[in-house]
């Protein structure tokens, strides 16, 4: 997967689908999944991209925070990553949402560790 394409990502079951099984670990097969994304088989992940609260887990399951920092612009309606480990701040990931944006990271980190994901 290339970066520009996690970064074109949207909130919803396909980036939910890979933050289960590239930060945790746990194998999806996509038929699982009725269309509306109730769930038919045994394993259905959290909306990870949709709600702060499973956003949360994905990042007591990765480094994000040890090194960046979630900000929300002034109108609430773009939030961002901002590396701070080395030198200037940086940012490296935007999105509409807190959840999306954590959810974007992540996939980042895990993808791309040793060439800079965050």
């Amino acid at each position: 997967m290339k970066r520009e394409e996690i970064m074109a990502m949207q909130a919803g079951r396909e980036i939910d689908l890979l933050i289960s099984e590239k930060v945790f670990g746990v194998a999806v097969e996509k038929e699982y999944f009725m269309l509306d994304g109730a769930s038919w088989g045994k394993h259905n992940p959290d909306h990870y991209s949709e709600y702060i609260a499973a956003a949360w887990e994905v990042v007591n399951k990765t480094s994000l925070f040890n090194v960046c920092m979630l900000y929300g612009s002034d109108s609430d309606t773009h939030w961002g990553i901002v590396k701070l480990k080395f030198g200037e701040p940086k940012l490296i990931v935007t999105a509409e949402t807190a959840p999306l944006v954590i959810c974007r990271a992540a996939l980042l980190e895990v993808c791309f560790p040793n060439i800079g994901g965050v």
